[in-house]
C-alpha cells in the first residue's frame, strides 16, 4: 500500500493488475492441472451383499372378494333416465340437448342427421361470411367459372371497342347531309337586297330565314290582289 493512502478517505487499496504475457487471450480462474490416475475405478458406491430375507417389491396383500364377478357383456346396460355433467364454467343458463345413448352407429347417425345437422346449418348460416358463402356456392356450382370467363371477356372486348372507336373517316363519310329545301335559298334579289349572294354552304340564320319567308308572303299577298284588281 503506498505511504500517502488513506484507507477511510481512500477505500481499500488494491493492487493494480499487469499483464501477463502467458495469459495472452486469457487464462479464467486458476485450477491446478489433472493428471490420469491408474488406480481409479469410477465413482464409488458402497457393495451390495445378498438378503436371504428379500421377497421382491412390495405389493398389498389380496384377499377374496366374494362380491366379485366378471361381466361378458359390459356394453349391455339397464335403461339410462337421466344423465349428469360436471362442469366448470362461467357463463350461466348453459343448456344441452340432442343427447343419445347407443352402441349402434347407424342409429347414432340418423339421430344426428335428423337433430344436430339441421341445427348446425341454421347456425353456421349466419356466423359464416360473405367470401366463405361465395366459395362454397363455387365449389358446388363449377359453371359459376364459365360465367365469370365470359363477363371478363364481354369487358375487355367493350374497354378495347371504347379505347379504340372506330375511325374518324368512316364517321365523317357515315354522315349524311340534309337536303336543301326551297324555303332555304334566297332570291337572287333579296340577295342583292342584303348585299350579296348567300353561300349554301353558309346558310343563314333562323331568324334571318323567318323573315324572308314573311316578306314572300307578303309579297305573294300583293300580287293575288293586284291581279284582281285589274
Amino acid at each position: 500500500m503506498p505511504e500517502d493512502w488513506d484507507a477511510d478517505m481512500d477505500g481499500e487499496w488494491e493492487a493494480p493488475l499487469i499483464d501477463n504475457p502467458a495469459c495472452s487471450v486469457g487464462c479464467g480462474e486458476w485450477k491446478p492441472p489433472l493428471i490420469p490416475n491408474p488406480s481409479f475405478k469410477g465413482k464409488w458406491r458402497p457393495p451390495l451383499i445378498t438378503n436371504p430375507n428379500y421377497k421382491g417389491r412390495w405389493a398389498p396383500r389380496k384377499i377374496p372378494n366374494p362380491d366379485y364377478f366378471y361381466d361378458d357383456q359390459p356394453f349391455k346396460m339397464t335403461p339410462i333416465h337421466a344423465i349428469g355433467f360436471e362442469l366448470w364454467s362461467m357463463s350461466p343458463n348453459l343448456l344441452f340437448d340432442n343427447l343419445i345413448i347407443t352402441d349402434d352407429p347407424a342409429t347414432a347417425e340418423q339421430f344426428a342427421a335428423q337433430t344436430f345437422t339441421p341445427k348446425l346449418s341454421a347456425l353456421t348460416k349466419y356466423e359464416e361470411s360473405f367470401l366463405d358463402a361465395a366459395v362454397q356456392f363455387v365449389a358446388a356450382n363449377p359453371w359459376v367459372w364459365a360465367v365469370v370467363v365470359l363477363l371478363i371477356l364481354v369487358v375487355i372486348v367493350i374497354y378495347i371497342y371504347v379505347r379504340a372507336g372506330p375511325d374518324e373517316d368512316v364517321e365523317e363519310a357515315l354522315k349524311k347531309a340534309d337536303a336543301m329545301t326551297p324555303d332555304d335559298l334566297l332570291d337572287e334579289e333579296e340577295q342583292e337586297a342584303r348585299g350579296g349572294k348567300a353561300s349554301l354552304e353558309e346558310p343563314a340564320d333562323d331568324e334571318e330565314q323567318s323573315t324572308l319567308r314573311k316578306r314572300k308572303k307578303d309579297d305573294g299577298s300583293g300580287d293575288a290582289s293586284k291581279k284582281k284588281d285589274e
